[in-house]
């Protein structure tokens, strides 16, 4: 991170992984000017504002993602994992309090591509709008949207979200609901014609001391996935449900 008190800062986020191959992927880097006016510009390469159980893992209440289900993605693969949370768009955002709006090159994107994971360059885009409120002195609400312009493909994928979350004291209460459409074309090497995910989840987390925390979670995934079989559509129902414990403590207060 770069931020010497000015009107400018800048942040690269680099992720490595060493297994069978080792690969190191650029997932964040981009510039943002604070104007006096009290709205910001960022430049570069940045991640979605959707989804209440963001990419990132650092500040999570848990580290298992919630639509990642065993079952769904049996069926569809590990690239609907990537199709919600692994994004990485180069593109402009102006945000100004609690409102957002976005516009990115979709050519390398990782959610609502319509497409593969990795860079096509197409020139498909995407654009992104969301807004958030303080809605009480306990309560914080989102909602937003992600539109996918393709000219490639023969759909579009959309992405609705909206989200709550409730803080008293020791406790966080969330909830979340979600709809997308089409969030990839190809998984597991089958031509999907369409698919259409509806999402929930509801999580509590307790803090017990300034140091441990404890959240429980439930998420659901339901849908349905078409594809072309010898000139005949199949229909493959998408439904999963998933609980999560965790377990999470500081090294220091």
């Amino acid at each position: 991170t770069f931020d010497n008190g000015g009107p400018v800062t800048a942040q690269v986020d680099i992720d490595y992984e060493k297994g069978l191959t080792e690969t190191a992927d650029v997932k964040e880097a981009y510039i943002t000017y604070n104007m006096n006016g009290g709205g910001a510009v960022t430049v570069g390469r940045f991640e979605t504002m959707l989804l209440q159980d963001a990419s990132e893992p650092t500040g999570l209440y848990q580290y298992s993602y919630a639509y990642n289900i065993e079952g769904v993605n049996d069926i569809l693969g590990d690239n609907l994992t990537h199709g919600l949370y692994n994004i990485g768009d180069q593109g402009i955002k102006y945000t100004n309090g609690g409102f957002a709006i976005s516009l990115v090159d979709n050519g390398d994107s990782k959610i609502g591509d319509g497409d593969n994971v990795t860079g096509d360059g197409t020139g498909d885009y995407a654009y992104e709008i969301g807004f958030t409120r303080q809605l009480s002195d306990k309560v914080t609400g989102f909602i937003g949207a992600r539109i996918t312009e393709s000219d490639t493909m023969h759909f579009d994928g959309d992405i609705y979200n909206l989200h709550l979350t409730y803080v008293d004291g020791p406790w966080v209460i969330g909830g979340e609901y979600l709809t997308a459409e089409a969030p990839l074309s190809k998984l597991n090497s089958t031509n999907y014609k369409e698919i259409d995910l509806t999402a929930f989840s509801l999580f509590a987390n307790y803090s017990y001391s300034e140091k441990n925390s404890v959240t429980v979670r439930y998420s659901d995934i339901d849908g349905d996935a078409i594809y072309e079989d010898n000139n005949n559509d199949v229909k493959l129902d998408l439904d999963g449900k998933k609980y999560t414990f965790a377990h999470n403590s500081a090294l220091s207060a």
